[in-house]
């Protein structure tokens, strides 16, 4: 994603927005394919890419040989100097670097080709002014992300042809002057910044990324519906509690729009936008309603917190991970066949008795994970029916239930499990009586079971009521402590009625 933003900023996709699109989305897989790229992991279910080593070789090569390039990245520079750099310079990466400060420049100083320009990761506290970007007439992209800079105001407007800006998690940015004069303008990411209050987006009517996610601020931001070309837009875990009556509408008009990613404050609203089925022109999207987490979620993502809509089919067909966060009356789930559903995340919900019936698994075919933490009154897992019990493999984390007793309270023919987390489940009772088969009477350990992580309080219960599969769990279980993301969950939930006033 970044990798294309930046392609977008500097003009090596085409122009149409749709050919962009289709750019955006064939051209890493072809520089895989000839080896030019490599993909080395996932972050968040999005893939992570470096260039082949004889690529970056090549790159440093030309660095060296061609001065219109200074690529210094994660090399722990503290000091450089801009008579380093030839002023016919094009690009400069001084990323991921101990940079705490800039020289000063001089006003006839001037890098009048100067397009990209990255300081993102470094130490940098201080406060950039218009004379400073005056030195950068050309500049296209401008990366300011995980510093400390402060803007003066005004400070951007000589930009003219800026068209990437990128000042995600400059943790001393508490506002942002105007953008009027950014006409070029295509991303603007100023994600989880102090910034309180957004100036008017009317006139970047060029913006196809638009990040405010994590931004306190209390008001809708200004102008929105007047930029069409969205292919990306981010309007999560801010403080905004009132969204204006036209919304649906104009965010219809955003036919281009690919990725939404909404904090609704309330079911209702969010109830008014999955009936206008704008959702299924999306190819991701991240919605919270009633609320918002602030721990990670996977693209095509729902989580509920607080109310859970009565009409199920509000549950959008295609959803991957669905949460549900603190509802105090609901003992148990109804889930629609949700045939992508591959987590499903449940915590807080005190009045939860059982998790659902087991003909619920044949709704959700693709199920691979189900985390339960912190439903103080859970008794079952999954409860028997009359449907036939023959189990997937699902990986099944279970955090903080002092009152569960059973996975399973029935007998079930196969369930391929292989891995399970647990910690503290004090009062379980036994493990789902499939994993175990007899061979003439004796106990085989199951084929499938891999490992179980957590702690043993589930495991003294076992052994008090002489569970025949005590052995084979004590040399199974990997004792270590809960992930962190369990045990703060507490702290990464806001609700709506815990959401600031807006002004």
């Amino acid at each position: 994603m970044e990798l294309m933003n930046n392609w977008m900023g500097e003009g090596l996709l085409s122009e149409g927005i749709d050919e962009k699109l289709g750019e955006a989305k064939e051209v890493p897989e072809e520089l895989k394919d000839a080896s030019l790229l490599e993909s080395i992991a996932y972050e968040n279910r999005e893939e992570v890419v470096k260039m082949h080593p004889i690529v970056w070789d090549m790159v440093i090569k030309l660095e060296k040989e061609n001065p219109r390039f200074f690529i210094k990245p994660g090399r722990r520079i503290e000091k450089f100097a801009w008579e380093d750099l030839y002023q016919n310079v094009e690009r400069v990466s001084l990323m991921s670097n101990n940079l705490k400060e800039l020289p000063s420049l001089s006003n006839a100083f001037k890098f009048r080709r100067l397009s990209t320009l990255l300081l993102q990761g470094n130490l940098l506290d201080i406060q950039l002014d218009r004379d400073f970007f005056n030195t950068f007439p050309n500049l296209k992209t401008l990366d300011l992300s995980d510093t400390l800079v402060r803007l003066e105001p005004e400070s951007l407007s000589c930009l003219k042809h800026l068209t990437v800006l990128l000042l995600r998690n400059c943790i001393h940015l508490t506002c942002l002057s105007s953008l009027s004069e950014l006409l070029e303008l295509i991303i603007l990411d100023v994600s989880d910044c102090p910034i309180e209050e957004l100036p008017s987006l009317s006139e970047l009517k060029e913006l196809m990324v638009l990040d405010v996610s994590g931004c306190p601020i209390g008001e809708f931001p200004h102008g929105i519906n007047h930029l069409t070309k969205l292919v990306r837009l981010n309007l999560s875990r801010t403080q905004v509690r009132n969204f204006p009556s036209a919304w649906i509408k104009d965010v219809q008009k955003f036919r281009y729009l690919i990725a939404l990613e909404v904090t609704f404050p309330s079911l209702h609203l969010y109830n008014s936008y999955t009936a206008s089925s704008h959702w299924r022109q999306l190819r991701s999207f991240k919605f919270c309603v009633g609320g918002f987490y602030k721990g990670k979620l996977q693209n095509n993502s729902l989580a509920f917190i607080k109310e859970f809509p009565d009409d199920q089919n509000c549950l959008l067909e295609n959803t991957s991970e669905l949460q549900l966060m603190s509802f105090d009356n609901v003992t148990h789930l109804t889930i629609p066949k949700l045939s992508n559903l591959k987590v499903l995340d449940v915590s807080y919900c005190t009045s939860l008795r059982h998790l659902f019936p087991v003909s619920v698994i044949y709704n959700l075919e693709n199920l691979e994970e189900i985390v339960v933490a912190h439903c103080e009154n859970l008794v079952t897992l999954i409860e028997k029916d009359n449907r036939s019990t023959d189990f997937p493999s699902i990986l099944v984390t279970l955090f903080n239930l002092p009152q569960l007793l059973f996975m399973y309270n029935g007998d079930v023919e196969t369930w391929s499990m292989e891995e399970f987390g647990i910690w503290n489940c004090p009062q379980l009772q036994k493990f789902p009586t499939c994993l175990w088969v007899y061979d003439e009477q004796n106990l085989v350990d199951p084929p499938n079971l891999k490992a179980i992580r957590g702690d043993d309080s589930w495991l003294e219960n076992l052994k008090r009521n002489s569970d025949p599969s005590v052995p084979f769990l004590e040399k199974t279980l990997i004792k270590e402590p809960p992930p962190e993301e369990l045990t703060s969950r507490s702290e990464m939930v806001v609700a709506t009625s815990e959401m600031a006033t807006g002004s």
